[in-house]
């Protein structure tokens, strides 16, 4: 496994939110060598008003990525802070959790 901090790397999804364009940068790019390589688009959470818009844009774009194939194979979670030092992992089913 390796990871970097999306950071100035310039990856972002775009979304479409009250008629306007933006930029969701997850907060961090997972490469996962457990079986077929994956690379995993990793958000942390606290209170976002706008996480159900920009999950929603992950997920799309997961699922358009991996479709075409050509950039390996994507999937996207989200690590959510609940509260009390406890974090919540929540994998959605682009690739079955893997």
């Amino acid at each position: 496994m390796a990871f970097a901090k999306n950071a100035g790397l310039g990856f972002a999804i775009l979304y479409l939110y009250n008629g306007q364009m933006h930029d969701y940068m997850p907060d961090f790019i997972i490469c996962l060598k457990n079986g077929e390589p994956c690379h995993l688009s990793l958000e942390t959470k606290g209170f976002d008003p706008l996480a159900e818009v920009k999950a929603a844009a992950a997920r799309r774009w997961v699922n358009a990525v991996n479709v075409e194939g050509c950039d390996g194979r994507w999937d996207y979670a989200v690590v959510r802070y609940l509260s009390g030092g406890i974090f919540f992992c929540i994998f959605f089913l682009t690739t079955g959790g893997r």
